[in-house]
Protein backbone atom coordinates (compact mmCIF):
# COMPACT_ATOMS: atom_id res chain seq x y z
CA UNK A 1 0.00 0.00 0.00
CA UNK A 2 2.61 2.42 0.54
CA UNK A 3 3.81 2.45 -2.93
CA UNK A 4 0.17 3.50 -4.19
CA UNK A 5 -0.97 7.08 -4.86
CA UNK A 6 -3.26 8.50 -2.51
CA UNK A 7 -5.96 7.67 -5.28
CA UNK A 8 -5.15 3.94 -5.92
CA UNK A 9 -4.85 3.89 -1.96
CA UNK A 10 -9.19 5.25 -1.54
CA UNK A 11 -9.99 3.12 -4.48
CA UNK A 12 -8.29 -0.56 -2.87
CA UNK A 13 -9.69 0.28 0.77
CA UNK A 14 -13.25 1.93 -0.59
CA UNK A 15 -13.89 -0.87 -3.22
CA UNK A 16 -12.71 -3.57 -0.30
CA UNK A 17 -15.09 -1.93 1.57
CA UNK A 18 -17.99 -2.22 -1.04
CA UNK A 19 -17.44 -5.86 -1.68
CA UNK A 20 -17.66 -6.80 2.22
CA UNK A 21 -20.67 -4.34 2.87
CA UNK A 22 -22.36 -6.04 -0.19
CA UNK A 23 -21.61 -9.62 0.46
CA UNK A 24 -22.13 -9.13 4.51
CA UNK A 25 -25.25 -7.62 4.13
CA UNK A 26 -24.32 -4.20 5.03
CA UNK A 27 -21.62 -4.98 7.45
CA UNK A 28 -18.23 -2.98 7.34
CA UNK A 29 -15.11 -3.74 8.68
CA UNK A 30 -13.36 -1.91 11.91
CA UNK A 31 -10.10 -2.94 11.47
CA UNK A 32 -7.70 -3.64 8.44
CA UNK A 33 -4.12 -5.52 7.85
CA UNK A 34 -2.61 -3.79 5.19
CA UNK A 35 -0.28 -6.19 3.10
CA UNK A 36 3.17 -5.76 3.54
CA UNK A 37 3.43 -2.25 5.00
CA UNK A 38 1.74 0.81 6.19
CA UNK A 39 3.11 4.48 6.29
CA UNK A 40 1.29 7.39 8.27
CA UNK A 41 -0.40 8.54 4.82
CA UNK A 42 -1.90 5.20 4.18
CA UNK A 43 -3.34 4.98 7.73
CA UNK A 44 -4.59 8.12 7.70
CA UNK A 45 -6.37 7.78 4.75
CA UNK A 46 -7.89 4.40 5.93
CA UNK A 47 -9.00 5.92 9.31
CA UNK A 48 -10.06 9.72 8.14
CA UNK A 49 -11.89 8.42 4.98
CA UNK A 50 -13.13 4.70 5.84
CA UNK A 51 -13.13 4.87 10.12
CA UNK A 52 -10.89 1.76 9.70
CA UNK A 53 -8.02 1.00 12.43
CA UNK A 54 -5.19 -0.42 11.00
CA UNK A 55 -3.72 -3.41 13.06
CA UNK A 56 -0.26 -4.16 12.49
CA UNK A 57 1.49 -7.66 14.05
CA UNK A 58 4.50 -7.15 16.27
CA UNK A 59 5.34 -11.03 15.03
CA UNK A 60 5.92 -12.46 11.92
CA UNK A 61 6.77 -16.14 11.16
CA UNK A 62 7.37 -15.46 7.32
CA UNK A 63 5.50 -18.96 7.06
CA UNK A 64 4.44 -18.33 3.68
CA UNK A 65 8.07 -19.11 2.60
CA UNK A 66 6.95 -22.72 3.18
CA UNK A 67 6.39 -24.79 0.58
CA UNK A 68 3.79 -27.83 0.53
CA UNK A 69 7.10 -29.83 0.31
CA UNK A 70 8.13 -28.50 3.22
CA UNK A 71 10.87 -26.83 2.19
CA UNK A 72 11.27 -22.81 2.27
CA UNK A 73 11.41 -20.13 -0.62
CA UNK A 74 12.77 -17.64 1.13
CA UNK A 75 16.20 -18.77 2.37
CA UNK A 76 17.21 -17.33 5.81
CA UNK A 77 14.18 -15.32 6.15
CA UNK A 78 12.30 -17.85 6.93
CA UNK A 79 11.78 -21.38 9.16
CA UNK A 80 13.39 -23.77 7.35
CA UNK A 81 10.34 -26.22 7.53
CA UNK A 82 7.84 -27.00 9.58
CA UNK A 83 9.85 -27.73 12.44
CA UNK A 84 11.57 -24.57 12.58
CA UNK A 85 8.22 -23.09 12.39
CA UNK A 86 6.95 -25.18 15.15
CA UNK A 87 10.48 -23.58 17.51
CA UNK A 88 9.40 -20.34 16.44
CA UNK A 89 6.09 -20.35 17.99
CA UNK A 90 7.36 -21.75 20.94
CA UNK A 91 9.70 -18.44 21.62
CA UNK A 92 6.42 -16.56 20.57
CA UNK A 93 4.31 -18.50 23.57
CA UNK A 94 7.05 -17.93 25.91
CA UNK A 95 7.25 -14.33 25.37
CA UNK A 96 6.50 -11.94 27.96
CA UNK A 97 2.21 -11.32 28.11
CA UNK A 98 2.74 -7.53 28.02
CA UNK A 99 2.14 -5.86 25.40
CA UNK A 100 0.93 -8.82 24.27
CA UNK A 101 1.69 -10.84 20.77
CA UNK A 102 -0.34 -10.17 17.12
CA UNK A 103 1.77 -12.99 15.25
CA UNK A 104 1.45 -13.02 11.34
CA UNK A 105 0.18 -16.08 10.05
CA UNK A 106 -0.61 -17.16 6.62
CA UNK A 107 -2.63 -20.33 6.04
CA UNK A 108 -1.07 -21.18 2.81
CA UNK A 109 -0.09 -24.45 3.05
CA UNK A 110 -0.56 -27.29 5.93
CA UNK A 111 2.49 -26.69 7.39
CA UNK A 112 1.52 -23.00 7.44
CA UNK A 113 -1.01 -23.83 9.45
CA UNK A 114 0.22 -26.44 11.96
CA UNK A 115 2.34 -23.47 13.26
CA UNK A 116 -0.70 -22.41 14.90
CA UNK A 117 -2.49 -25.90 15.52
CA UNK A 118 0.74 -27.11 17.34
CA UNK A 119 1.31 -24.22 19.35
CA UNK A 120 -2.50 -23.97 21.02
CA UNK A 121 -1.83 -26.11 23.54
CA UNK A 122 1.52 -24.52 24.71
CA UNK A 123 -0.87 -21.03 23.99
CA UNK A 124 -3.15 -22.03 26.34
CA UNK A 125 -0.99 -24.14 28.96
CA UNK A 126 0.98 -20.46 29.34
CA UNK A 127 -2.14 -18.69 29.89
CA UNK A 128 -2.41 -16.39 26.93
CA UNK A 129 -5.77 -14.50 26.29
CA UNK A 130 -6.72 -14.97 22.80
CA UNK A 131 -8.73 -12.50 21.65
CA UNK A 132 -9.94 -11.31 18.71
CA UNK A 133 -8.92 -7.27 17.55
CA UNK A 134 -12.11 -6.30 17.73
CA UNK A 135 -12.64 -7.56 21.44
CA UNK A 136 -10.41 -4.36 22.29
CA UNK A 137 -13.31 -2.36 21.51
CA UNK A 138 -15.87 -1.49 23.83
CA UNK A 139 -18.38 -0.32 20.54
CA UNK A 140 -17.88 -3.30 18.34
CA UNK A 141 -21.64 -4.64 18.61
CA UNK A 142 -22.46 -1.70 16.34
CA UNK A 143 -21.83 -3.66 13.51
CA UNK A 144 -24.15 -2.24 10.55
CA UNK A 145 -23.52 0.61 8.70
CA UNK A 146 -27.33 1.01 8.43
CA UNK A 147 -27.91 0.67 12.24
CA UNK A 148 -29.80 -2.04 12.18
CA UNK A 149 -30.07 -4.71 14.36
CA UNK A 150 -31.10 -7.08 12.28
CA UNK A 151 -28.64 -5.77 9.04
CA UNK A 152 -28.32 -10.23 7.99
CA UNK A 153 -32.09 -10.64 8.01
CA UNK A 154 -33.11 -7.33 6.51
CA UNK A 155 -30.27 -7.96 3.73
CA UNK A 156 -32.30 -11.31 2.94
CA UNK A 157 -35.58 -9.65 2.54
CA UNK A 158 -34.33 -6.92 0.28
CA UNK A 159 -32.63 -9.62 -1.98
CA UNK A 160 -35.44 -11.77 -1.97
CA UNK A 161 -37.61 -8.80 -3.01
CA UNK A 162 -35.05 -8.17 -5.87
CA UNK A 163 -33.95 -10.92 -6.72
CA UNK A 164 -34.06 -12.21 -10.55
CA UNK A 165 -35.06 -15.77 -10.04
CA UNK A 166 -33.99 -15.89 -14.38
CA UNK A 167 -30.63 -16.08 -13.42
CA UNK A 168 -28.81 -18.55 -12.32
CA UNK A 169 -26.32 -16.45 -10.42
CA UNK A 170 -29.37 -14.48 -9.08
CA UNK A 171 -27.91 -13.86 -5.40
CA UNK A 172 -24.89 -11.68 -7.05
CA UNK A 173 -27.10 -10.72 -9.48
CA UNK A 174 -29.54 -9.13 -7.23
CA UNK A 175 -27.13 -7.73 -4.64
CA UNK A 176 -28.01 -4.42 -3.68
CA UNK A 177 -25.43 -1.16 -3.64
CA UNK A 178 -24.49 1.33 -1.40
CA UNK A 179 -27.62 4.16 -1.73
CA UNK A 180 -25.62 7.59 -1.90
CA UNK A 181 -27.04 8.13 1.75
CA UNK A 182 -25.46 5.34 3.07
CA UNK A 183 -22.27 5.80 1.24
CA UNK A 184 -22.06 9.19 2.53
CA UNK A 185 -21.98 7.71 6.27
CA UNK A 186 -19.20 5.23 5.81
CA UNK A 187 -16.90 8.08 5.70
CA UNK A 188 -18.52 9.94 8.30
CA UNK A 189 -18.56 9.17 12.16
CA UNK A 190 -21.89 7.79 11.67
CA UNK A 191 -20.53 4.37 10.19
CA UNK A 192 -20.95 1.37 12.73
CA UNK A 193 -18.45 -1.34 11.68
CA UNK A 194 -17.78 -4.68 13.23
CA UNK A 195 -14.68 -6.53 13.84
CA UNK A 196 -13.93 -8.20 10.64
CA UNK A 197 -10.17 -8.06 9.60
Amino acid sequence: MTTLNDTAVLGELGWTLQIIFDLSGGRLPAFWRPPCDVDNRVRAIAKNVFGLQTVIWNQDTNDWCLTPQNTNTCGKDGPANEAALDREMAAFVNMAKSPGLIILEHELTTQSVHGFTHAWPAIRKAGWDTNANGDWDATIHLNSVLNASEVVAAARARLAQTSNHTSPDSTLDSTPRVSSQIRGSISGTSAHQSSTV
